[in-house]
């Protein structure tokens, strides 16, 4: 049985699994725990005490806060980023190269035109 959308375990396997190459056993030996504890973690059996949930936000480059809430902190004007996909983008918009991102927002701002365009 996985864990619910929302949780703790729901974000550790969501964020193991955008790695592909990253299996249960990687992420636990780089933690310091065992397979079976995280696996139960990521199944929603059981919590990460906070050494833990420590080691798995700095494993993750994630806050606490973002693996105990689903919100993560941004260091400009306090603002939270809500879900994984929206910490994605994020992270993507950090990787490109100054010069493609005027491109990369006129297409987001067309492709948000479209959906707007598609709701009405």
């Amino acid at each position: 049985m996985s864990a619910a959308k929302g949780t703790i375990g729901f974000r550790l396997k969501t964020l193991r699994h955008r790695n592909t190459q990253l299996r249960v056993g990687d992420v636990a030996e780089a933690c310091g725990i065992s397979r079976a504890y995280l696996s139960t973690m990521e199944n929603g059996h059981d919590l990460p005490g906070r050494d833990v949930l420590a080691r798995l936000a700095d494993f993750y480059h994630v806050s606490s806060e973002f693996l105990l809430t689903g919100r993560e902190p941004l260091k400009q004007g306090g603002e939270f980023v809500e879900d994984l996909d929206e910490l994605a983008l994020l992270d993507f918009w950090r990787s490109l190269l100054p010069e493609y991102r005027p491109m990369v927002l006129t297409m987001l701002r067309a492709a948000a035109g479209t959906a707007i365009d598609a709701a009405a």
